[in-house]
């Protein structure tokens, strides 16, 4: 996706695109806001605090911050920019498999802020292509929650450590890489004397994100780090048990975007390293080339017109009438074992879905919400938020979670 912040990059780095007019912003700490400059100019280059960080990249003004969310469905985009940011590219070290290796991540931080602000730790959805990776910076649908400091982790697989296949939906790599990067990030703001409340650590995320956010609340509740209490949670539209979703999904015939069945059939192959042949998932043509359209060039749109929504000519009959029937133990158990739904939380929680979901039906949040009660979690503090007639869009969710979280400050 190439949205209005690599515009902006290009802008900064001499390519200039015509007919991109930004307002230039003076920036003045001392009266914690930023005085606009009544010409429009073709290019801008804001004065930033942060500028002289190591990681720094660039600055994205109110203006555009206001057309991103524009772009992205936000009505009354006004009511949510307050500042300038300042983007940050951090790269840190996780495990993998029992070994250390590079991670990397964005921080986009509120220029001049009136409070100190709390931190929103944001997963995103599954991705694909390489570039859309947070610490890319091209992707038009980072920079939410304006009044907090935004750390977005790419996930191990994009970013610096994209050659390594990303384990997709696997539970303790996902928790550990982005627990890991909220580490790295609040370390970065104390070594560069940042402003922000410490105390206040909030989680969200979308689709694959939702799960993520949730496997990153389990960890940290089974396995408490100092300084990482996490003060709300409100994951949206996550798979949160896999294994249900994969009977849902695998007991009809089509489903529209196939391209996620390639990704975990294949990022559990890997993980788990089964070294079971392309043809033991997949029907030709589709195993011919399946596993090279996840060569990080192509985005989730671009792969799924390689392949078919029609499962019975996609997948393997042999992999789907055993999946349906009792056999395909092996992966069932995996699946079952990397889900987040069964346990009870005492973070104040929020489950966002639509009830017209057709990729993360509806019924999953309700199973996890339920189990989640079942298991001893309060009522008062655990709750479901159906979105009614909404699909797997995270955007009608977002004004709720933002109200929801200001009530924490």
């Amino acid at each position: 996706m190439t949205g209005i912040i690599k515009q902006v990059i290009k802008n900064i780095r001499g390519n200039a695109i015509p007919g991109l007019l930004l307002f230039l912003l003076v920036y003045s700490c001392d009266d914690s806001q930023f005085i606009s400059i009544t010409n429009e100019v073709p290019l801008i280059s804001l004065q930033d605090p942060y500028r002289t960080l190591p990681a720094y990249k660039f600055t994205v003004s109110t203006n555009t911050l206001k057309l991103i969310y524009e772009k992205n469905g936000v009505q009354d985009p006004d009511s949510f920019i307050k500042y300038p940011v300042s983007f940050h590219r951090l790269v840190y070290t996780t495990t993998y498999k029992g070994e250390q290796i590079n991670a990397s991540g964005a921080i986009v931080i509120p220029i001049c802020p009136h409070i100190a602000p709390g931190i929103v730790s944001f997963q995103h959805g599954t991705m694909f292509a390489d570039i859309d990776a947070p610490s890319n910076a091209v992707s038009d649908e980072l920079p939410f929650f304006n009044e907090y400091v935004l750390f977005i982790p790419d996930y191990i697989g994009y970013g610096v450590s994209k050659d390594i296949v990303h384990p997709y939906y696997i539970y303790q790599t996902s928790a550990t890489a982005v627990i890991d990067f909220i580490k790295a990030g609040k370390k970065y703001l104390d070594d560069n004397h940042v402003l922000y409340n410490p105390d206040k650590l909030f989680l969200s995320g979308h689709s694959e994100g939702g799960y993520v956010t949730v496997a990153v609340q389990k960890e940290l509740e089974t396995n408490p780090v100092d300084g990482l209490k996490v003060t709300a949670s409100a994951p949206s539209a996550g798979p949160y048990d896999v294994e249900f979703v994969g009977k849902l999904i695998f007991q009809n015939n089509t489903y529209p975007s196939p391209s996620y069945l390639l990704l975990i059939l294949t990022a559990y192959n890997d993980y788990y390293n089964w070294q079971r042949p392309v043809t033991d998932f997949f029907q030709k043509p589709y195993s011919l080339f399946a596993k090279s359209l996840l060569n990080g060039n192509l985005n989730e749109d671009e792969i799924n017109q390689e392949l078919t929504t029609n499962l019975t000519l996609l997948i393997d009959s042999t992999f789907l009438n055993n999946y349906r029937d009792d056999g395909e133990t092996e992966f069932k158990q995996m699946l079952v074992l990397n889900s987040v739904y069964n346990w009870a939380t005492k973070t104040p929680t929020r489950f966002y879905h639509g009830t017209s979901d057709n990729l993360v039906p509806f019924e999953v949040s309700q199973k996890t919400y339920e189990s989640f009660i079942s298991n001893g979690s309060d009522t008062a503090i655990v709750k479901l938020v159906p979105m009614p007639g909404i699909g797997h869009d995270y955007i009608p969710a977002y004004k709720q979670i933002l109200e929801w979280f200001k009530t924490f400050n």
